[in-house]
């Protein structure tokens, strides 16, 4: 009935047959089998990534970038991956488990972890490039503009990213905000050094429609 299903049990069954395996295959129904069955039904709606060929300028320009702190097998960007369940290829499941402060860390982050992303690095004294919608009403941007208007010390670099349909490329759960649409706001690329983030002046990080503001005028 399912295609995707039929297409690996053939493989599973030419896989056997070439080896000389014979698999016996019992049913179970689903209350004997419920761990399998809850875990078949976990959706995980947080797995876009960013377009390749922008996160291609971005490596360029900040990188190289060695591991991708927010990913997955069939999306990440990176040969090196954190993932939020057990994946293959996986270099270790849950992030925040992980010391960020020897690496050059790309993250993406669910924006519901944006906050608790930065208080990571923060804690590492890390160096990473980070992707954050400019959403002002959203918990997470105070801790990026005190002000409400000029990043932080921290934000060594950033950049406006395109508007275009396609900048994030959705998973597999469907009606996700990213990767779905255009965003009305716009997104952002932040070069982030909790090492190292002193800044001598707020001129060229001002995020208000003109770039500048009374404060910060060129």
């Amino acid at each position: 009935m399912v295609k995707e299903l039929q297409d690996i049990a053939l493989k599973v069954f030419l896989f056997n047959s070439q080896r000389r395996i014979q698999l016996d295959v019992i049913w179970l129904p689903r209350d004997q089998n419920s761990q399998a069955d809850f875990l078949s039904r976990i959706v995980d709606f947080d797995d876009y990534s960013l377009q390749d060929e922008i996160f291609f300028q971005l490596d360029e320009l900040w990188g190289p970038h060695p591991v991708d702190r927010f990913a997955c097998s069939y999306n990440t960007k990176l040969p090196r991956f954190n993932s939020r369940y057990l994946q293959p290829g996986t270099e270790a499941v849950d992030a925040f488990s992980q010391d960020w402060s020897s690496e050059n860390n790309w993250l993406v982050p669910p924006t519901i972890l944006i906050c608790r992303s930065l208080s990571h690095m923060r804690d590492c004294m890390a160096v990473e490039t980070l992707i954050v919608p400019m959403w002002k009403s959203a918990q997470f941007w105070p801790l990026l503009c005190n002000d409400g208007v000029h990043l932080n010390p921290f934000v060594r670099e950033w950049l406006f990213l395109p508007r275009r349909s396609d900048l994030f490329v959705t998973g597999r759960a469907k009606n996700t905000l990213f990767g779905t649409k255009v965003l009305k706001s716009r997104c952002l690329a932040l070069r982030i050094d909790f090492a190292n983030y002193k800044r001598l002046s707020n001129v060229g990080f001002c995020t208000s429609p003109n770039g500048y503001c009374s404060v910060c005028q060129p």
